[in-house]
């Protein structure tokens, strides 16, 4: 075989790996789906982000992706957009209509494309859940992106928290990872929506496992205070 046809079967499959994403309209924009705040904004919800870990150096805000690891129909993706330093946020819903699953694109159509594109992938978080409505926020999370590849090893949670935080990935009672997350004070200037990040190896999860965000701290009486946070990811 000439290495002629090699690149050539090569091509071929790069270009029909690329033609199998499908992308996906939001089912409606209301008025106040985003917003922008040029003026000192505060911070939000603890769950910020669930998202694979990106090698792009700029996000590309008209454009999102999920992974759908099997057949799901009859319900919507709820993807919500905050940027660390909390100026945009965007709550956007898609609908499936039928069984689909791999990468879907997501299409942002957003005004503030000028604003969105000087930052980079870890300061804009992206959280996706799988529910029937999109109005309590408490579905199955789904991991999105900022890239549209097939295989991505590494995912990220992230989280807002003064407080110590650790993630803990749990499988049949028995506890797979234990790792600290990274204090996004040290490395980014003033993060508000969130300030804690952990990046996880996907091969580490499987179906069966359970992970939980731990915070902990101290109270004024001296005595140790744990709470936990579930995050149930469809895999």
């Amino acid at each position: 075989m000439s290495k002629y046809l090699v690149i050539f079967m090569l091509w071929s499959i790069v270009i029909h790996g690329q033609s199998i994403f499908k992308t996906l309209e939001p089912e409606s924009l209301p008025p106040n789906w985003e917003s922008w705040i040029d003026s000192t904004p505060i911070s939000g919800f603890k769950k910020q982000g669930i998202q694979f870990v990106s090698s792009q150096k700029k996000i590309n805000p008209l454009m999102a992706s999920v992974f759908l690891p099997k057949s799901i129909s009859k319900q919507k993706i709820c993807l919500r957009i905050t940027s660390i330093d909390g100026r945009y946020r965007a709550n956007l819903i898609y609908k499936i209509d039928q069984a689909e699953n791999g990468m879907l694109n997501l299409s942002i159509p957003t005004k503030y494309q000028e604003k969105l594109k000087h930052y980079k992938p870890d300061e804009v978080a992206l959280l996706a859940t799988m529910d029937v409505l999109c109005d309590s926020n408490i579905g199955k999370n789904l991991i999105a992106s900022w890239e549209r590849k097939k295989n991505l090893s590494e995912f990220q949670i992230n989280f807002n928290s003064r407080k110590d935080v650790n993630l803990l990935v749990v499988e049949n009672g028995r506890v797979l990872l234990d790792k600290p997350f990274e204090d996004l004070n040290l490395k980014k200037d003033n993060p508000v929506s969130f300030n804690r990040s952990c990046k996880v190896p996907i091969n580490i999860v499987s179906k069966d496992s359970s992970i939980f965000v731990r915070e902990t701290w101290v109270k004024e009486n001296g005595k140790i205070q744990i709470k936990e946070y579930e995050f149930p990811i469809i895999l």
